[in-house]
């Protein structure tokens, strides 16, 4: 895992780039490689990268060339397919100088050229740089488990794997992207490829970016299928999807370091530690709990899986006054506003893993692909109750509003009962709802975004995979594509790298992914049972009172903190002075949110973590 940076003056050849620019950018990104660190610079191309040891500790030195010292890489992530790769290359005559995963794709770019991407397996985002082309290629894995920002003008790009290290150029401007930020009121984090900062640009899952002399393009090259292909029965997707998943798990184990897991005590957590047992590795295991709320903890259910393997698990307790005192570093690292409460814990359990070691694997990923959200059973009721509705009168959907329902089911509700599909998704996602930002934003923001206040899109995403494709394959398709790209996966990223541990997601394997998509979503939640073929192919691995849990969300008492220990804080921050004069918002709204949720009228907790988090993060960056 590493963290890489440059910068291309594309439409100045003439004008050598600037050497002390790549090492600050570089220097800004030493959390994410404290190991080692390179650059290489050639006329207007500069390119530099900070190194955390995990593959070929002795010889994986980046920059790095080919034999003709005419292409250039830097790569963060990990290849798991490599050894493959590297011995197909060697018996067409290729010759290797390393050991290091990375060195496979400058021969696979000498092999085949744009079409390199198409064979790897694995995270990443690297730069390639071919001078005889004066041609630089930029690319993101399949599923966006690594970042990479850019920042393109008239004269130049920038890019850097974190905004630290992009924010080095003095050229970007720190103005906030006002579309953006109605993107993370409405879904708690900003859709690629925006920002929250105008002009700078995430590169978008999938996709590669090819800046040649006076021209630079994006373009997609791959995207997660929508459609089943070949249908399995039952017990052919059971065997399927074991066989599947255990070779990737063990794929996801290549490291010349130890690797540990995450541990929360669920199923999909449980399955990796499991079968990384199987696979003949004992991981230590890492899991977190909070101090005074029994309700939220899982750390009794994780203790069962680590005692039935028989491994060393290790425990941290989060209390209100820790995260108090750590909750501007939580949100510093995230780099971007994402208010999302699993933050928290993924910072400590980071925090307290690399105390130990530098490689984690997690279960991130599964819920997307084998229908671990409530949303989706209610999915299957959606057009039934839709034509019920029809049948007895336009009111009663307002009972939603006269019964005060809490988060969760108000929204469940707006789901059931919204005709457009699209508009019934974002209501169910929603942050704070589209009525309810325009209360929240002032007179200024409102008329700036009130043509957008549904981002645009999802919308379009809706209607552009709409033809042939049911509601509930669309629903998981929007969730892996936008929900787990750009805020789970994002998220995992800054915060374990922010203690400088590589976090390793083997349930979005590609090829894994690409399975699901072929398993009928029966099978994936069938009755009231969320993520059953998974259940049935890795029971073997599971103890049966993990087996037989339901889904239980990773949930962080937010609510309870921000009524009671948190209260005087969360005040003072969103009524402060400097608060006021920040114009996007209706103090007398957020005055509102606070009293009501602080007297227990009604749950704000999560709204007003986003409001908390945004306002920190605009005090750090802005």
């Amino acid at each position: 895992m590493c963290g890489i940076c440059g910068v291309y003056n594309y439409r100045q050849l003439d004008k050598p780039v600037n050497e002390e620019l790549i090492q600050a950018m570089t220097e800004a990104m030493k959390v994410r490689g404290p190991d080692d660190e390179g650059a290489y610079y050639e006329g207007p191309l500069g390119l530099g990268f900070r190194r955390l040891s995990i593959v070929d500790l002795t010889g994986g030195h980046q920059p790095l060339c080919d034999e003709t010292g005419k292409i250039w890489l830097v790569l963060n992530g990990e290849i798991y397919n490599y050894p493959v790769l590297q011995r197909e290359l060697m018996t067409r005559g290729h010759k290797f100088k390393t050991q290091s995963d990375a060195e496979v794709v400058l021969h696979l770019y000498q092999d085949c050229g744009m079409n390199l991407l198409e064979k790897l397996q694995g995270m990443f985002a690297f730069a390639l740089w071919d001078s005889n082309k004066r041609l630089l290629l930029l690319a993101r894995d399949r599923l966006g488990i690594k970042p990479l920002y850019y920042y393109p003008d008239f004269k130049h790009i920038s890019f850097a794997s974190s905004l630290a290290g992009l924010l080095c150029d003095s050229g970007i401007s720190r103005k906030l992207n006002l579309r953006a930020l109605n993107d993370f009121f409405s879904l708690r984090y900003v859709l690629a490829p925006d920002t929250i900062l105008e002009g700078v640009k995430k590169l978008e899952p999938g996709h590669l970016l090819l800046v040649e002399p006076d021209s630079f393009k994006e373009r997609q090259y791959w995207d997660i299928p929508l459609s089943y292909g070949k249908t399995f029965s039952e017990s052919e997707a059971r065997e399927e999807l074991k066989t599947k998943l255990k070779k990737t798990i063990t794929s996801h184990l290549m490291s010349d370091v130890p690797v540990a897991a995450f541990l929360s005590g669920g199923i999909d957590s449980s399955i990796v530690v499991g079968a990384m047992v199987e696979a003949g590795v004992k991981p230590k295991t890492f899991s977190v709990g909070f101090s005074d709320e029994p309700d939220y903890s899982e750390l009794k259910y994780a203790k069962i899986v680590a005692d039935y393997w028989g491994l060393e698990n290790y425990e941290v307790i989060v209390k209100p006054e820790t995260l108090k005192s750590s909750l501007s570093s939580i949100i510093e690292a995230l780099e971007e506003p994402i208010a999302d409460p699993a933050a928290i814990p993924g910072y400590f359990l980071s925090q307290l893993a690399a105390q130990q070691v530098k490689v984690v694997l997690t279960g991130e990923g599964a819920d997307e692909r084998f229908g671990g959200y409530r949303r989706y059973y209610w999915a299957q009721k959606r057009e039934g109750i839709l034509s019920w509705l029809s049948r007895i009168g336009k009111g009663f959907p307002k009972l939603a509003d006269i019964f005060n329902m809490d988060f969760y089911h108000h929204r469940t509700w707006k789901f059931l009962t919204e005709p457009a599909p699209s508009i019934a998704y974002l209501e169910n996602m929603a942050l704070f709802t589209k009525s309810e930002r325009e209360a929240l934003y002032s007179p200024e923001m409102y008329q700036f975004v009130r043509d957008g206040l549904y981002p645009e899109k999802i919308i379009q995403s809706f209607a552009q995979n709409s033809e042939g494709h049911d509601l509930i394959e669309r629903l998981l398709y929007l969730d892996t594509k936008f929900w787990l790209a750009d805020d789970l996966l994002i998220k995992m990223d800054k915060v374990s790298m922010a203690h400088s541990l590589e976090a390793r997601v083997p349930f979005l394997d590609h090829q894994l992914v690409e399975l699901s998509t072929s398993i009928p979503f029966s099978l994936k939640y069938k009755g009231k049972t969320s993520k059953y073929i998974l259940r049935q192919s890795m029971k073997e691995v599971l103890p049966p009172e993990i087996m037989e849990r339901e889904k239980h969300a990773f949930d962080v008492p937010i609510a309870e903190w921000l009524r009671r220990d948190l209260s005087d804080y969360v005040r003072s921050v969103l009524l402060a002075e400097n608060t006021r004069q920040s114009d996007y918002f209706n103090l007398s709204y957020i005055e509102k949110m606070l009293n009501e949720h602080q007297s227990g009228i009604r749950n704000w907790c999560f709204q007003l973590w986003a409001l908390l988090n945004f306002e920190i993060w605009r005090r750090l960056y802005l």
